[in-house]
């Protein structure tokens, strides 16, 4: 992989990672210090997935040419599990949220 491509995933995942914490962030439920923590462990789990998906289909044992339109494909899934992830974490703490009340 050329550096370039390198520094073109690292600046998606970067900025699909501040579009979580952003987004994570707005409703009432995630701002509490023990939302902060599970937003932030939502980031988490969602960074190692994508990791070991991306490995998966570029480096590990599916690895093959995917050419431009595959790798495309497979970028979609970044903001895809972002997305659930962010959503699984919103929806656990305002039902945390809901029960302390």
């Amino acid at each position: 992989m050329r550096p370039e491509d390198t520094l073109l995933l690292s600046v998606f995942f970067l900025l699909f990672t501040l579009l979580y914490l952003l987004g994570s962030l707005i409703p009432a439920c995630n701002r509490t210090k023990g939302g902060y923590l599970r937003v932030t462990m939502g980031c988490f789990a969602a960074a190692v997935i994508i990791g070991l998906l991306w490995y998966t289909a570029f480096a590990g044992p599916l690895s093959r040419n995917w050419g431009l339109g595959g790798t495309y494909l497979w970028m979609l899934i970044c903001p895809a599990v972002y997305l659930l992830c962010g959503t699984a974490v919103t929806l656990f703490n305002h039902r945390r949220k809901e029960n302390k009340e």
